[in-house]
C-alpha cells in the first residue's frame, strides 16, 4: 500500500497555476475578487479542513500578484517557494446565471506561472512533504510547465513521496493527443489519481468500464484510483476492492465550480490523517458536496 511518511513538515505540497478569480452573479453589476486554480484550489480545501500545506508557482510582480500572496498567507499556505516575475499574474472571469450555468473566460496566456521551471524548484523543500500533487492543467499551461512535471514527479519518487494527481483535462489548453502525451509521460510516477468519470477516461484511456480502468490502471503501479462521477459521487478502487459511494441528491446544484478539488484536497488531508481509502472517499464525498450548494470556487469552501 502507501508509505505515508507521517513525521514529515508538510501533509500536501501542491504545483500549479494561481489565478486572481473576478466572479458576477446574475443580478449584480459588481465583480467579487477572489482567486482560484486547481492545484491551487486542492490545498485551500485542504488547508481550512486543518491540513499543514505549501504551494509552488510563478505570480506576477504586479498588484494581482502581491493580492495572492497575501491570500495564500490568511490561508495558512507555506509561500517559501512562490516566486514573483515580471509576466502578469493570470485571471479569469466568472459569470453565473441560474438560468444559463455559468460562463468562464480566461486571460493566462503568457501568465506568469506559465513561466515556472524545474530550476525554479527547491527539491529539498518537496522532500518535506507526504504528499505532492498536481494536474494535467499544469502540465497544458506551457512547454516548461510540462517538462517540469515529468522531471519533478521523476525526482521526488526518489525520496518515497506519494504522488497525487488529477487529470483534469482541458482540450481548450492541448489537444487529446498532447494531452495523452503528457498524461502517460507521468503515469509511471503517480500513486493516487482522480479522474472524472467517464469523460475523462475514455478520452484518455479509451475505456468506458470501470473495472478495465481500475485493471489498467492499477497494473501501471497506482495505488489508489477515484473515478469522480459528478453527482452520483464516486468510485474508489484500492487494494483489490472497489467501492461505490453515492452522492446526495436532494442538494440543490447551484455552482460546481471547484467541486472536484475540494474533493481531492479533502481526500488527500483525510489520508494525512490516518483514514483509509474508503473513508477518505466518504468525506471527500461530503465536502465536496458543501461546496455546489454555493456561489464561486473558494469562496464555496466554508465547511460547517
Amino acid at each position: 500500500m502507501l508509505n505515508l511518511h507521517l513525521n514529515r513538515q508538510f501533509d500536501i505540497i501542491s504545483i500549479g497555476e494561481c489565478m486572481v478569480e473576478l466572479c458576477r452573479t446574475q443580478g449584480e453589476n459588481h465583480f467579487k475578487m477572489s482567486f482560484g486554480g486547481d492545484t491551487l484550489n486542492v490545498i485551500v480545501a485542504a488547508s481550512r479542513l486543518g491540513g499543514k500545506t505549501g504551494y509552488i508557482t510563478k505570480v506576477g510582480n504586479d498588484m494581482f500578484g502581491d493580492y495572492l500572496l497575501e491570500c495564500f498567507k490568511k490561508e495558512n499556505i507555506d509561500i517559501a517557494c512562490i516566486k514573483q516575475c515580471s509576466a502578469p499574474t493570470g485571471i479569469y472571469f466568472i459569470i453565473n446565471a441560474p438560468d444559463r450555468g455559468h460562463k468562464f473566460i480566461y486571460y493566462r496566456k503568457n501568465s506568469s506561472a506559465s513561466f515556472l521551471k524545474y530550476q525554479d524548484i527547491d527539491i529539498n523543500y518537496l522532500k518535506k512533504a507526504k504528499i505532492i500533487h498536481t494536474s494535467g492543467i499544469t502540465q497544458a499551461i506551457s512547454k516548461s510547465c510540462q517538462q517540469l512535471v515529468k522531471k519533478i514527479l521523476k525526482t521526488v519518487k526518489k525520496y518515497d513521496c506519494i504522488i497525487s494527481y488529477d487529470t483534469n483535462l482541458r482540450l481548450n489548453l492541448c489537444d487529446i493527443e498532447e494531452a495523452k502525451q503528457n498524461f502517460n509521460e507521468i503515469l509511471e510516477y503517480i500513486d493516487i489519481i482522480f479522474l472524472n468519470f467517464p469523460y475523462e477516461s475514455e478520452n484518455l484511456l479509451e475505456l468506458k468500464n470501470p473495472q478495465e480502468i481500475f485493471k489498467y490502471l492499477h497494473l501501471k503501479g497506482i495505488k489508489i484510483v477515484i473515478l469522480k462521477t459528478g453527482k452520483d459521487g464516486c468510485i474508489i478502487s484500492y487494494n483489490q476492492q472497489q467501492n461505490k459511494i453515492h452522492g446526495n441528491k436532494d442538494i440543490k446544484v447551484i455552482d460546481t465550480s471547484g467541486a472536484g478539488d475540494a474533493f481531492a484536497g479533502a481526500f488527500l488531508y483525510a489520508l494525512c490523517n490516518k483514514l483509509i481509502p474508503y473513508n477518505c472517499a466518504e468525506f471527500a464525498n461530503k465536502i465536496a458536496q458543501m461546496t455546489i450548494s454555493k456561489h464561486g470556487t473558494v469562496n464555496s469552501y466554508v465547511f460547517d
